[in-house]
């Protein structure tokens, strides 16, 4: 079953395990864990289920098919983290999310990924003190395919999130609030190609990437002072990814710096 651990982490820069830190997530084998995160403060550790559906009970009825949980931890002195919370996300699938500066919690969701075609969405939540969530947002669609990743600028005013699959592959843009506001933009602010993985910000926020797990290519994008994408260049960063003919997802994850 889906479960995490935390580790101390030396002067050094080895890892120790933190004795009784280890806590279960859902009870679904196939929860599709995706993301774990601090908040900005160091007191909740958020961690994002793509499928995984919290068992009804008196005072949880989930409709049929509603799945994907958000999973939050407050943090003892310790490092230990105490009884989960599972909360049912505003829309269907959380995948990839980041925080603002004030604390609140934006998501993407990817609502069946390929299977959900058009359906890809995002939103956000005030994350309080004792680990509970607040929706600020409802289920923001952006005509994406399987919304995966989200980044925020540094200002908080933007967000921007990548939707991988076909026929709606995109990076789309969003505005967003100190108080956990979220609206979109455009919903097709940069052009990609199907496989567009992960999202970095320069440490300036005035230029975002976004790399491609099939193509290996990494696309740069200057970014407007309302929000906008203007595409400045791409460049091969890996070779494609192609075993037997067939695209492979073979690169994810992409840092600025």
């Amino acid at each position: 079953l889906p479960s995490i651990t935390g580790f101390r982490v030396s002067n050094s820069g080895q890892l120790t395990p933190i004795p009784g830190s280890t806590r279960s997530l859902s009870e679904d084998p196939y929860s599709g864990c995706a993301q774990v995160s601090f908040s900005p403060d160091g007191d909740v550790l958020v961690v994002t289920e793509r499928f995984a559906v919290d068992p009804p009970s008196d005072n949880n009825q989930a409709p049929p098919g509603d799945e994907g949980l958000i999973v939050t931890f407050q943090v003892n002195g310790d490092g230990t983290l105490s009884n989960k919370r599972l909360i049912d996300a505003t829309g269907q699938g959380p995948f990839g999310f980041t925080f603002s500066k004030q604390g609140n919690l934006f998501t993407t969701e990817q609502f069946d990924g390929p299977a959900g075609p058009t359906l890809g969405a995002a939103t956000a939540y005030t994350v309080n003190s004792d680990g509970s969530l607040t929706s600020t947002a409802g289920s923001i669609g952006n005509g994406g395919t399987d919304t995966c990743w989200f980044v925020l600028t540094n200002n908080g005013r933007f967000g921007f999130t990548s939707s991988f699959f076909n026929p709606t592959p995109r990076i789309s843009s969003y505005a967003a609030t100190p108080q956990g506001g979220l609206s979109l933009i455009e919903g097709v602010a940069g052009t990609v190609q199907q496989g567009a993985a992960d999202l970095a910000l320069s440490r300036n926020s005035k230029f975002l990437y976004n790399i491609n797990a099939f193509t290996g290519m990494v696309t740069g994008f200057r970014i407007g002072n309302d929000g906008s994408l203007t595409q400045i260049e791409s460049v091969q960063a890996h070779p494609p990814s192609i075993i037997n003919g067939v695209n492979q997802a073979g690169v994810l994850g992409l840092s600025a710096s």
